[in-house]
């Protein structure tokens, strides 16, 4: 029997499992584990036994029917403060940096003025820390001596963002039907 721990909601376990365990090595798997329980402890989030199957969401639904009202909502504003914080954009300072970073690395220049506009306008969408692993990523991998294309960072990202935007929206599926509430709460806005 395997346990799982998330932080997060999926659609299903073994889409977010394959893709996370294909990412990293045996090793990193061990102490992704370790902190992962840690957090568990840190955060109060819920161990769950699983089939491949089995929704995240559903098993969200079933820890959350086990707690006090109160205790409830105190879950999910925690879980929509922590899904919002994920899904803040990167600042326009923040996109050129990690790109002059990359740059470098390349030993390339940076596209001109109007294209580094673009990059800009795209890239800016996603959160600063999935920017930053895509920059990582095309350092790893980039083979040709051109600055590389959006695509060539958005094809690291956009998987976990698809999954970000999911999480928060069973988040406030999960408020509406906890809580009755049908709007994103005041606090966390």
């Amino acid at each position: 029997m395997n346990i799982l721990y998330f932080n997060a909601r999926a659609t299903t376990t073994d889409t977010w499992i394959g893709k996370q365990l294909s990412k990293i090595g045996s090793e990193e798997v061990k102490n992704k584990e370790k902190v992962m329980s840690q957090n568990l402890k840190q955060n109060q989030d819920f161990a769950i036994s699983t089939t491949p199957s089995t929704s995240v969401y559903e098993i969200s639904n079933k820890a959350l029917s086990e707690q006090k009202p109160d205790e409830r909502k105190k879950t999910l504003d925690a879980w929509e403060k922590r899904d919002i914080e994920k899904l803040q954009p990167s600042t326009h300072e923040n996109v050129v940096r990690n790109l002059k970073v990359v740059a470098g690395f390349l030993r390339c220049d940076l596209p001109e003025n109007t294209i580094l506009k673009e990059y800009i306008k795209f890239l800016a969408d996603y959160p600063n820390d999935l920017l930053e692993y895509a920059c990582e990523q095309v350092v790893k991998s980039y083979k040709w001596s051109d600055f590389p294309k959006i695509a060539d960072f958005v094809q690291h990202m956009e998987s976990e963002f698809q999954f970000r935007k999911i999480s928060y929206k069973e988040t406030l599926k999960a408020r509406e039907r906890w809580l009755g509430e049908s709007q994103p709460s005041n606090n966390n806005a």
